[in-house]
């Protein structure tokens, strides 16, 4: 992860910590609600490693989705994009349940 002079982590790069003996969480603020209230993701896993994976894929997903020109596309384009990416990070019948509705 890169890192301010001060140690701080930068924006957007998300935190990573140790919870107890056999935990890791990962958490990344999004912005803020309508009160002033941070906004924040979070992903536990049983190692670090696998933490760091869940934030990444997450980051990689937002990035994609910004990316899309929502002024040039219907709102089932839309939706077609935002399946295929959670088909690959989905189980099977969660992807199903989600499509059936969509």
């Amino acid at each position: 992860m890169a890192k301010k002079s001060d140690g701080k982590n930068l924006n957007g790069e998300g935190t990573v910590y140790q919870v107890n003996e056999n935990k890791w969480c990962a958490s990344i603020r999004l912005g803020r609600d309508s009160n002033g209230k941070p906004i924040r993701k979070q992903f536990t896993g049983k190692t670090e490693r696998a933490v760091r994976s869940k934030l990444a894929q997450f980051k990689r997903d937002e990035n994609a989705m910004k990316t899309v020109s929502l002024g040039k596309i219907t709102v089932g384009e839309y939706a077609e994009k935002f399946m295929e990416m959670k088909k690959r990070v989905l189980k099977p019948l969660s992807y199903d349940r989600l499509n059936s509705v969509m």
